[in-house]
């Protein structure tokens, strides 16, 4: 066999059938020239027969080691020329991007329709936000293209009415996952199909006591959920059923007695993070499970009621760091701080954004730009300024205006980024309206 590249010609193949770019040709005719690269022969005769060949020269020109190579492909795939080209010596620096704090705008999902009000649970999944409804009615799923910030899709869920408060959720990118409020339910829905076909887990049918899912996060095989009782729910995404369910019971950690609530769950595929905080006196506890080790003995806590008496609303992760987001200490008061913990909960650096500005105080969700350069807040209230903390130094704070949302504090319930923007679900709790907030992440949009 020569070394050189041979096209395959057939010849005349008896009693068999050849499909070339969808042509169906009787083999019995005698020689068929090929030029397609998608052939199938099927020997269809009584008897096996002999397929034979001609072979037809292929000569890269010229033949060599080339770097920085420049390269010419015919139809099947083959290389037919080549040529070494000039190295790329310029290199767009890490961060260049980056500009002063961009101007955020808005879309308002209320004046596109009534029935967008109080959608609680938002996220970003490749190019949309999703937005969950809370308390519409009917329980509405809506999702918005974050490119052009103005197509926005609608899916009527048709939940049941005893499980209609539905809250937060995840995607793995085919599915999408939402909570029940009321219930120990988790909704899937086909995001492909984009149908009103659900497919529902019931978790609380496992355990009476496991409701109120409000926070949930993905590793890529299994979803968790977090109930408000101290558990932790495990459930496999390829085998959506309760046979693939593991309650985890973390009581024996998160001893805040019997009013606390799970403000977030999210994971960095190693470990599952929730944050647990007490209703009557604010105190916080941060737990961290293996995800190869989904016991009690493999779980630990970190007790952040030391650090202040607040109302620890969210975490993001990013790189070695767990930063906890606050709203409001033990008397309702909005603060300012954001805590650095090392993901092996041996240190932890406070960060209180009012020192830099008394108005820096109240927030609610966050996220990171792809980088990790930046920590973008959202505010609880729309006095409050989008805040992006540089974690380079977790020292320098840049700040914008929110758009006029509305007359009364809106909750940011929802954040995430596209990887050009960033995005965060705002509810007015006076009027309803729900309004997404879009910001670039770098200059205009463009890395």
């Amino acid at each position: 066999m020569d070394e050189k590249e041979k096209a395959i010609t057939p010849l005349a193949v008896a009693g068999t059938t050849t499909v070339v770019a969808g042509v169906t040709i009787d083999g019995m005719t005698g020689a068929v020239t090929l030029n397609s690269p998608d052939v199938l022969i099927a020997d269809r005769s009584p008897t096996p027969s002999n397929i034979q060949f001609s072979q037809a020269l292929v000569n890269p020109n010229p033949a060599g080691t080339f770097s920085n190579v420049t390269l010419t492909v015919d139809t099947k795939g083959r290389v037919t020329s080549a040529s070494s080209g000039t190295p790329l010596t310029t290199f767009i620096s890490p961060g260049s991007g980056y500009q002063p704090m961009p101007q955020p705008v808005q879309l308002s999902l209320y004046s596109i329709n009534p029935n967008f009000n109080q959608m609680y649970g938002g996220f970003v999944a490749g190019k949309y936000q999703y937005c969950i409804g809370y308390q519409s009615s009917p329980t509405l799923l809506a999702r918005v293209d974050i490119s052009d910030f103005s197509t926005v899709q609608t899916l009527d869920l048709s939940i049941p009415t005893n499980y209609d408060r539905l809250w937060g959720g995840f995607s793995d990118g085919r599915y999408l996952y939402c909570l029940s409020y009321n219930q120990g339910v988790v909704y899937r829905v086909d995001l492909q199909n984009w149908t009103n076909t659900i497919s529902t887990l019931n978790i609380q049918s496992l355990n009476s006591t496991i409701n109120q899912f409000m926070t949930a996060c993905t590793d890529g095989l299994y979803g968790y959920v977090s109930n408000w009782r101290g558990y932790l729910c495990r459930f496999s995404l390829a085998n959506f059923t309760t046979t693939g369910v593991t309650i985890l019971n973390l009581n024996p950690l998160v001893t805040l007695s019997s009013n606390y609530q799970d403000y977030c769950t999210g994971t960095d595929g190693k470990q599952v993070y929730t944050l647990w905080a007490n209703w009557n006196n604010n105190n916080v506890m941060l737990t961290a499970v293996d995800v190869n080790n989904f016991t009690l003995g493999g779980s630990k806590v970190l007790n952040l009621s030391a650090y202040a008496g607040m109302e620890a609303q969210s975490f993001v992760l990013a790189g070695d760091y767990i930063y906890v987001i606050t709203r409001e200490n033990y008397n309702a008061v909005p603060i300012g701080n954001v805590f650095k913990i090392s993901k092996d909960f041996s240190s932890v650096t406070t960060l209180n954004l009012a020192a830099v500005n008394s108005s820096y105080v109240g927030y609610f969700s966050g996220f990171t730009d792809p980088q990790e350069r930046y920590l973008y807040l959202g505010p609880y209230s729309q006095n409050t300024p989008l805040v992006r903390v540089d974690l380079g130094d977790f020292q320098s704070v840049q700040a914008v205006a929110l758009p006029s949302l509305a007359a009364n504090g809106c909750g940011s319930c929802g954040a995430g980024d596209d990887g050009v923007f960033g995005c965060f679900l705002f509810n007015d709790y006076s009027t309803y309206n729900t309004t997404v907030v879009r910001i670039p992440l770098f200059d205009g949009g463009n890395w």
